[in-house]
């Protein structure tokens, strides 16, 4: 089970870090590689522009997109 948290990225009004959809897509990948089933629930975030994108962006790496 993953708890998606998509506060870390970039101009999230709660974070202090700076994650790019780029850095989703990698998380994404690396929780694929685990080759485990896996259930993914997103924490409730902040609405920014760039929520549904790193959403998007985390579920592309988990799928084996690049």
């Amino acid at each position: 089970m993953i708890a998606l948290g998509l506060n870390p990225a970039k101009d999230d009004p709660t974070g202090s870090c700076s994650l790019k959809g780029v850095d989703f897509q990698h998380n994404g990948a690396l929780s694929a590689s685990l080759a485990l089933p896996t259930l993914v629930v997103q924490e409730g975030d902040y609405r920014v522009g760039s929520l549904g994108g790193n959403a998007r962006h985390y579920f592309e790496g988990l799928a084996g997109g690049s």
